[in-house]
Parts: structure tokens; C-alpha cells; sequence
């Protein structure tokens, strides 16, 4: 199963000149789950230059790591993350209603112990 994630720049003009264009490319690109490796190769440019990149954004940022770095400019609502946002409400909702909806849904089973639980029996 493959996770489609989106990352856009939803902050102000003083956010977006925090970084530069090419900086703002690579870290969105981060948001959404790209590798050092897919960066370069997407941008046809070198893992080096994309490192250069990620350590200016640590310091602009004032962050130890660029997941840091990510987490701050969601947290701030500089970036958002559009489709992990509504997967992660979709299973909040599942496991707020999951067990009624599950019943209804599935033929009776014999009763398992929660530790024997899988992370198929959590799906819809």
C-alpha cells in the first residue's frame, strides 16, 4: 500500500523568505518522505549539494534535525501536510467508533486476547 503524501507552503511572505527557493524545493520534498537520494536525482543534483542544503535549513531554522525542522513549520502552520493529516483522522475515527463499525461489518470470531491482535485486525 502506498501512502500519497502532499506538503505545501501555507505560511506568510516572511515565512517563505526564511529559505531560498531551492532550500524551500528540498525540504517540502522532505515533508513528504523523499530520501536524500530521490532528492538529488529528481533535482539532478548531487547527495552533497542536497545535504548543504538540509544543514543551511537545520541553521536557519535553529533545528538539530530536519524532521525537527518539519515539525516546527507544521506545528507554526508554515507547511501543511494534506494527506497524512486526513489519514490520521480517518483512524482516529476508526478506533473512536472501530469496534461497533467492526462488529457489523465482520462474521462472529472467537474472542482473542488484545496481545494477539494484529495490525490486520485493525483495518477497515
Amino acid at each position: 500500500m502506498d501512502i500519497q503524501i502532499k506538503a505545501e507552503f501555507t505560511g506568510t511572505e516572511n515565512d517563505r523568505k526564511l529559505l531560498s527557493k531551492a532550500e524551500w524545493r528540498v525540504f517540502l520534498m522532505h515533508c513528504e518522505g523523499w530520501t536524500k537520494k530521490q532528492i538529488a536525482d529528481f533535482i539532478c543534483r548531487s547527495p552533497d549539494t542536497v545535504r548543504t542544503q538540509e544543514q543551511s535549513i537545520r541553521e536557519k531554522t535553529g533545528s538539530t534535525s530536519v524532521t525537527q525542522a518539519i515539525l516546527k513549520a507544521v506545528a507554526k502552520g508554515i507547511v501543511t501536510i494534506t494527506t497524512l493529516c486526513l489519514m490520521l483522522v480517518c483512524t482516529a475515527q476508526y478506533f473512536i467508533n472501530g469496534d461497533q463499525a467492526q462488529e457489523q461489518r465482520r462474521a462472529p470470531r472467537v474472542s482473542r486476547n488484545v496481545r494477539n491482535r494484529t495490525f490486520r485486525d485493525y483495518l477497515v
